[in-house]
């Protein structure tokens, strides 16, 4: 079993991030609950995406803990604590990472690429995700984008460019 956290801001498209990594985990035969968890706001508030990946159905689909945590907005540093994921992935712009030192690690520019770019910092992160996932592939990603969603060429092309972050 696998869980995967993902925390960001309204409007990052943290919650169609969980769909597409369930819908991904789907395609390879696996289970995947996604269970997400957001303010009254429309933007702007914390949400957060928790995905259980699991090779039966005998599972719980609620996780105190993550294997792997992928954050997008200082929020989500604030629950690093809460979730022990064993690797935690964030933006690299994001403040507060002097305090995050006793865990795996790995920060990288989402949202720096992004904006010089113009692809979407949530499927670059999400592309980035699938290296260390092992239920899902780049093109199990690929392949839910198109199944459901909006902007296809968009988001497979911000997919394969954040694998090769």
């Amino acid at each position: 079993m696998t869980v995967v956290k993902i925390v960001g801001l309204g409007g990052q498209g943290v919650v169609y991030m969980g769909w597409v990594l369930g819908y991904a985990a789907g395609l390879r035969g696996y289970y995947a609950s996604v269970t997400s968890s957001y303010g009254a706001e429309v933007r702007g508030g914390e949400v957060s995406t928790t995905v259980v990946i699991s090779a039966g159905s005998e599972y719980s689909p609620f996780a105190r803990r993550a294997d792997v945590m992928l954050v997008l907005h200082e929020c989500g540093l604030r629950r690093v604590g809460e979730v022990e994921p064993r690797l935690l992935i964030a933006d690299s712009s994001l403040e507060g990472r002097e305090e995050i030192t006793a865990r795996k690690v790995v920060w990288k520019p989402f949202l720096a690429e992004a904006a010089r770019t113009g692809l979407s910092a949530n499927m670059l992160a999400l592309g980035y995700l699938a290296r260390h996932v092992p239920e899902v592939g780049l093109e199990d990603l690929i392949e839910a984008v198109r199944a459901g969603g909006r902007d296809v060429e968009a988001n497979v092309k911000a997919l394969r460019r954040g694998y090769e972050l």
